[in-house]
């Protein structure tokens, strides 16, 4: 037989936990009315190609310099919409951008630093993006900000990009009579949306 005081005591249990429980599911549900969302979305990710090593071990080398084709590649995405999830009109597209983080090529070995000039930056797209133009433009490295691609279209855009390194290949910037030495240098990408 059950006691009429433990059956009181369980339905008095039970009605505050449903309580409480109602409780915090109405300020769970209030919470929800004040929570934003972001329109544009960006993604950017190196698929492959993180490190690039120049090895100048042969007259030739530092002569005519040492280029990495196709070594980075890089995935972007690109997404903006209004609230309805429509094409937003705030964006034409979006651009990459690249910049040496430091002020130079740094030596390892207390060596006056190398001009970041010596490296220049040369980006692909592959074919099948879903941008309705494209425009690249090739670079030498400096630390600022510059656009390497530019892509048109805000609607769920898709693309690869390749990015090739050329060092003391350019006719004016030459590694020649410079102290032998470990240097090195940072790069930053970046893609925004662009008005």
């Amino acid at each position: 037989m059950f006691s009429s005081n433990i059956t009181l005591h369980n339905l008095i249990s039970m009605f505050l936990c449903r309580k409480r429980f109602i409780a915090i599911l109405v300020f769970f549900f209030l919470q929800i009315f004040y929570l934003n969302g972001q329109n544009i979305s960006l993604r950017l990710r190196v698929v492959s190609g993180g490190n690039i090593s120049y090895i100048f071990n042969s007259l030739t080398k530092y002569q005519t310099g040492i280029t990495y084709e196709d070594w980075t590649r890089l995935q972007i995405f690109f997404n903006d919409t209004t609230n309805a999830g429509d094409p937003s009109p705030s964006t034409t597209g979006w651009e990459l951008k690249v910049r040496a983080i430091q002020n130079g090529i740094m030596s390892d070995g207390g060596n006056p630093n190398l001009d970041t000039e010596l490296i220049e930056i040369r980006p692909k797209i592959t074919a099948g993006g879903n941008s309705t133009n494209v425009n690249l433009t090739n670079i030498n490295l400096t630390n600022g900000f510059q656009t390497i691609v530019e892509g048109d279209g805000n609607q769920i855009i898709l693309e690869e990009v390749f990015i090739s390194y050329d060092c003391g290949v350019d006719p004016s910037p030459k590694i020649l009579n410079n102290p032998p030495d470990f240097y090195y240098v940072g790069f930053e990408f970046k893609i925004s949306a662009r008005p």
